[in-house]
């Protein structure tokens, strides 16, 4: 398994940018697992206008991840499962040339206006990626499985530990969506699913 000195430069660098204490923003957590973070160059105030952006998942079925993004994503809070689960189903359901055309985007801007774009505690989350040079279109997108948890602080160490952490756990890298280290098969940890408790644990 890779450790953060063995990695390439170009992901070391990208890794140290983004995933620093201000840029932090909030967790989801879910019964099942340990908690995801989620980052933006920044800090909270740019969460919608990052170009750097960043997520750490500590546990899934698929492994850890340690996921980086060049571009700006953004970001939808919703208080009710039914209501995200209806734009969930109506945003699967969009086409190639809808996502790529500008619907897609004019869609998502109607949900902003009538859904949080600011991370609300036990709000359910949605992401996506807007391309660079693309604001019009609509790239990777991302349900969390959990429900928003707001109002952590993490220091620098804090940090440092937790990608140490996930890395030790075999963690994949991923560059805007491309898989740059794979994942390494590692014994999977017992998950330890309150954030708080899971930052004390590094």
């Amino acid at each position: 398994m890779p450790t953060y000195r063995d990695l390439p430069n170009r992901e070391k660098e990208l890794i140290t940018r983004i995933f620093q204490p201000i840029s932090f923003c909030f967790v989801t957590n879910e019964p099942i697992r340990s908690p995801t973070f989620y980052f933006a160059k920044g800090g909270l105030p740019n969460l919608q206008t990052a170009v750097l952006c960043g997520r750490i998942r500590t546990m899934h079925g698929d492994g850890p991840l340690i996921d980086v993004t060049q571009s700006s994503k953004r970001h939808f809070f919703f208080a009710s499962r039914t209501v995200r689960n209806q734009i969930k189903g109506f945003s699967d359901d969009l086409t190639r040339d809808q996502l790529d055309d500008g619907f897609a985007s004019s869609f998502f801007e109607v949900v902003g206006q009538h859904y949080g774009t600011v991370p609300q505690a036990n709000h359910l989350h949605f992401e996506y990626t807007v391309p660079a040079g693309g604001p019009n279109r609509v790239t990777r997108r991302h349900w969390s499985g959990g429900t928003v948890v707001v109002g952590l602080m993490l220091t620098r160490d804090i940090v440092v530990r937790l990608v140490d952490r996930v890395l030790d756990d075999g963690a994949a890298i991923k560059i805007d969506g491309v898989e740059v280290v794979a994942r390494s098969p590692s014994m999977q940890r017992l998950a330890i699913v309150n954030p708080t408790a899971y930052i004390a644990s590094l």
